[in-house]
């Protein structure tokens, strides 16, 4: 969040949050965020340090700074960002509702199978299968109402996926920059991808702020050569910040008190643009560094 903090009066850094959908207003200091984002255990946080964020530091640090993005730390930082789709409050979230639920009914369904399998097979009686099959109605419902913690998904660091970090690494990659009157904005869930339709079509798409004069923006259509920064028109600054309103879970953070960030998180449904034909959203010339 440091790249998105404004400095107070008293020198320290400060970010204004946007409560959605309320529209509420507060400012806060970076420092706070990281207690109310630190939802996993310490060991899993001591990883996610280590082998995620750290190495990812230097980088993130050059690309604020505007400096030039090697093409080789490309791997590096898509194992940065799949981390962050998959460490934030939303994820979670699909974790328990979909993904757990669907997983829990698999493993329960084929434990079932296996004890008829014995039972078939005459290495069960019909009262051991009946009172195995009840053991097993148990348990499914005690784990539907408190999963076992070896099952939590806070429990075990964000998957990342290989798979998904060469398709990352592979696309084209453009730092867009801001020099105002809009700059970007960032979330509680900050990575806007095209997940209806995934990474791999023609159209697919990722951003990603990373403070609050530059994001990265990924695409399979190449924008300006690959890993440059460029300047973004004011259209483009805006549509990415619609985007990261619509994905956030309930916080924005920006670095000024503005205005049209509550009109935006009240709005139920904003309405995303699309680029005209022929533009590619930045210009041509170099950002001032």
């Amino acid at each position: 969040m440091q790249g998105f903090a404004s400095v107070d009066g008293k020198k320290r850094p400060i970010l204004w949050a946007f409560e959605k959908p309320r529209g509420n207003v507060f400012s806060t200091q970076p420092a706070n965020l990281a207690v109310e984002n630190g939802f996993y255990p310490d060991d899993v946080e001591t990883y996610l340090a280590d082998v995620i964020e750290n190495p990812s530091n230097r980088i993130l640090e050059h690309i604020r700074d505007l400096h030039r993005f090697e093409e080789a730390d490309k791997v590096e930082f898509s194992r940065y960002i799949t981390a962050m789709i998959r460490r934030v409050p939303r994820h979670r979230e699909r974790l328990y509702n979909e993904v757990l639920p669907d997983a829990l009914g698999k493993t329960f369904e084929s434990w079932r199978e296996l004890i008829q399998s014995e039972h078939s097979a005459g290495h069960l009686s019909g009262d051991t299968l009946a009172l195995r099959m009840r053991e097993l109605d148990e348990l499914e419902r005690r784990w539907k109402l408190e999963p076992p913690d070896e099952l939590k998904p806070e429990n075990t660091p964000p998957n990342v996926s290989p798979e998904v970090v060469e398709l990352l690494s592979s696309m084209h990659w453009t730092f867009v920059t801001s020099e105002g009157p809009s700059f970007f904005l960032t979330s509680d869930n900050p990575v806007f991808f095209t997940e209806g339709r995934g990474m791999g079509k023609p159209d697919s798409e990722l951003s990603f702020p990373l403070s609050t004069h530059v994001a990265l923006w990924i695409k399979r259509i190449p924008v300006a050569s690959d890993c440059a920064f460029c300047r973004a028109k004011q259209f483009l600054v805006r549509e990415m910040n619609k985007r990261t309103i619509v994905c956030a879970t309930r916080f924005l953070y920006y670095h000024e008190h503005a205005q049209w960030i509550p009109r935006l998180i009240t709005h139920p449904h904003p309405k995303l643009q699309q680029l005209p034909d022929g533009d590619t959203g930045v210009f041509k010339d170099r950002p001032r560094s």
